[in-house]
């Protein structure tokens, strides 16, 4: 009577387990950021970068901080932090102070909440 129980504990377990984890990787995709793999490996691709453009995207918001030693910059929008790689932009950004409200074009995945810098920074402008 006691080994029905623990094979049934164990498969149910199981099952648990594997739900729990299928249902993140399929979630992913309904967060803010999440992208489909294969756009990313199409990406990574040098040959298909080389030859097409990258989308560019903008995104609204409130500068948070700018690190010109790092150059990289945070926006803050829907109380989510975007991080922007600026240091192959020439965006002009002398004129910008945190709290300033601002729109920003960019190129790559943007990762909301992340230590990470994956989204290149295209331009900024300052909103009215």
């Amino acid at each position: 009577m006691n080994r029905p129980f623990k094979s049934g504990l164990l498969i149910a377990v199981g099952l648990t387990a594997v739900l729990a984890l299928s249902s993140c990787s399929m979630l992913r995709q309904y967060l803010p950021g999440g992208h489909d793999q294969s756009a990313q490996s199409s990406q990574s691709n040098p040959d298909a970068s080389s030859s097409q453009k990258s989308e560019e995207y903008t995104l609204q918001g409130t500068l948070n901080q700018i690190d010109t030693d790092l150059k990289y910059l945070v926006l803050i929008s829907d109380d989510l932090y975007f991080r922007f790689d600026f240091s192959e932009s020439d965006a002009d950004l002398s004129d910008l102070a945190p709290g300033d409200s601002i729109t920003v074009t960019y190129t790559g995945p943007l990762e909301p909440d992340s230590e990470d810098v994956t989204a290149q920074l295209v331009s900024v402008a300052k909103d009215a």
